[in-house]
């Protein structure tokens, strides 16, 4: 069904595609509306890193949670629901966030279904495929309204807090874009660390607008990176503009540059907890093994502990 309110004459995605809403004015839409989502080509930025597409130095994934997912039964029944959404990185797109924020809330006040487990059966499904279609790989959808919601499931549990690891009053701070040159090895350091760092902060890549998040960093490693540089080199991205899936790859791609350098054989996993906006958190992750993944957080029917920063 097409929405005759909708404002702006949707194009599947050409360069620079970033702002057709992001940044802009844009009415709701007043019914189901998939033409309304955006998407946006992984390729520009991972060009600007040196990421090879068709040779990804990583694995990994998106996951999104959407806390504000609501729609009706047929008897006019509110349903409301989150939903996590997950899919891979090695997908050509990644959806933009204000579009998808556009499209949940046009499912308000639609009815579908008899019954409200039929319901969330619907809009999960019509979700998935949407997205699917959009972004031309398989995206996963789960709903949780409140009775579902155990919200027990733990993330990280092996990482410690960067205070941990260093004292950061004793750290001075100069560089505020990223700045790569500031990671070091350092020869002595060559246990496996598990970095929980809460400070991450970058901003929008169109309204400059900032991000909060948390980076959890595992370096498994002969000759490991220094962590007061490590520290620097996190805080450098406290005036970049780029969306969160970015920030995290190229916090990736640095480390795993530098690490390939000095070490025939390492492990590495990034991932970044973004702080929620607009009803949305953005979770990406990125890691050289599978098994070094974080099973709850890629789990679509897992409905994991929220963070504080979340």
């Amino acid at each position: 069904m097409s929405n005759k309110n909708f404002e702006i004459k949707q194009e599947i995605v050409t360069d620079k595609v970033e702002g057709k809403i992001l940044g802009q004015r844009v009415s709701a839409p007043k019914q189901y509306c998939p033409e309304i989502l955006v998407r946006v080509p992984r390729s520009e930025n991972r060009t600007l890193y040196g990421i090879q597409e068709d040779n990804l130095p990583f694995h990994g994934y998106d996951v999104w949670n959407a806390y504000e997912v609501s729609c009706l039964t047929e008897k006019g029944l509110p349903i409301f629901c989150q939903a996590k959404i997950v899919y891979p990185c090695t997908s050509k797109y990644i959806v933009e966030s204000k579009s998808l924020k556009l499209y949940l809330n046009s499912f308000n006040m639609m009815k579908y279904g008899r019954y409200s487990d039929e319901t969330k059966r619907i809009i999960s499904k019509m979700i998935a495929q949407d997205l699917s279609s959009l972004l031309e790989c398989d995206v996963k959808v789960h709903l949780f309204d409140e009775e579902m919601k155990n919200e027990n499931a733990p993330l990280f549990t092996q990482y410690r807090h960067i205070t941990d690891f260093v004292n950061l009053d004793d750290i001075e701070f100069k560089e505020f874009n990223e700045a790569p040159q500031l990671l070091k090895i350092d020869p002595e350091t060559n246990s496996s660390l598990f970095i929980k760092f809460p400070l991450l902060r970058s901003n929008c890549k169109i309204t400059h607008q900032p991000d909060w998040g948390t980076a959890f960093i595992h370096i498994d490693a002969l000759y490991n990176i220094n962590i007061e540089t490590l520290v620097q080199y996190l805080v450098s991205f406290r005036g970049e503009n780029h969306f969160h899936e970015e920030c995290c790859e190229m916090i990736f791609k640095r480390l795993f540059d530098l690490l390939t350098q000095c070490n025939e054989t390492f492990d590495l996993a990034v991932s970044c907890i973004y702080t929620r906006r607009g009803g949305i958190d953005i979770c990406p992750t990125r890691y050289t093994n599978p098994r070094l993944a974080d099973n709850n957080l890629i789990q679509p029917t897992v409905d994991c502990q929220k963070l504080l920063n979340q």
